[in-house]
């Protein structure tokens, strides 16, 4: 078994009441010219407005501690519900009365649990008002409005103001500084596939203008038209021009004999001259 300290349990109570106001070593007023008065290990108060409950809770880490406590039934008043907070087993349940409830803490000293429950009662608003007068006047922190600190003062607050702010700042930049980068590669990857597209159209245009210039599309679609060029071309219209080269050929030499016979003639006539 872990063993357990009381700032051990006190540490677990307020874990267990984190959402409320937790006052540890409550009095039940002055100290000071007073004689009598009573401290309680810890009083929490719950945050309601319309349902508020006061519990009151005396740690024990001992039996002889424990047994030798006779003033606890004086915090009955001062609160409306009293428990008892000790080491697993530490005080038995039958132990505390019909007054008061028990709580222990887990053998790893982990958390606590409830072994009696606490009843509650009603309490005078004369005798609440003296703790709560203690707890307003001795412990209070008073602050300017929920906003602040635990700080208390003005300038704490806004120098975490501030501090928040550029923190808000810096990160609000880093975001934009991210979204921009990511905007500017968008961007870039769009300009060049725009250039490539541009660049695509031109040749799709000069394949229009070629295929338009050979008298092709006039009907039906160009690519039928090819086909159907090509198909002739296979059937002899390749044989046909060869044909007609070669009559050009033959007219074209038949031509240069004559212009060299008359150059011949011409020559010789002069010579008999």
């Amino acid at each position: 078994m872990t063993k357990i300290a009381a700032k051990d349990l006190l540490g677990l109570l307020r874990l267990k009441h984190k959402g409320d106001v937790f006052v540890p070593e409550c009095k039940n007023g002055q100290s000071y010219g007073e004689a009598g008065h009573l401290r309680l290990d810890a009083l929490v108060i719950n945050r309601s407005w319309s349902n508020a409950t006061v519990d009151g809770y005396e740690i024990k880490v001992s039996r002889r501690d424990f047994l030798g406590d006779d003033k606890w039934p004086g915090y009955l008043k001062y609160c409306n519900r009293f428990s008892f907070v000790c080491p697993s087993g530490l005080i038995q349940p039958e132990e505390v009365g019909d007054m008061a409830g028990l709580m222990w803490a887990s053998k790893t000293g982990s958390r606590l649990y409830t072994k009696k429950k606490a009843p509650y009662r009603d309490a005078s608003a004369a005798d609440l008002e003296r703790v709560f007068r203690y707890i307003l006047m001795c412990r209070a922190d008073i602050i300017s409005s929920s906003y602040m600190t635990a700080a208390g003062t003005d300038a704490e607050y806004w120098r975490r103001w501030m501090v928040q702010k550029e923190q808000d700042a810096d990160f609000g930049h880093r975001v934009g500084r991210k979204i921009r980068e990511v905007l500017d590669r968008e961007v870039f990857k769009a300009e060049c596939e725009n250039v490539r597209l541009t660049a695509e159209n031109k040749r799709y245009e000069e394949v229009k203008q070629a295929i338009e210039g050979l008298g092709l599309g006039s009907y039906g679609s160009a690519s039928r038209q090819l086909k159907d060029l090509a198909d002739k071309a296979k059937n002899g219209i390749s044989n046909g021009l060869r044909r007609a080269l070669a009559r050009a050929k033959s007219a074209l030499d038949e031509a240069d004999v004559i212009v060299n016979a008359e150059e011949v003639s011409g020559r010789t006539g002069r010579e008999r001259e």
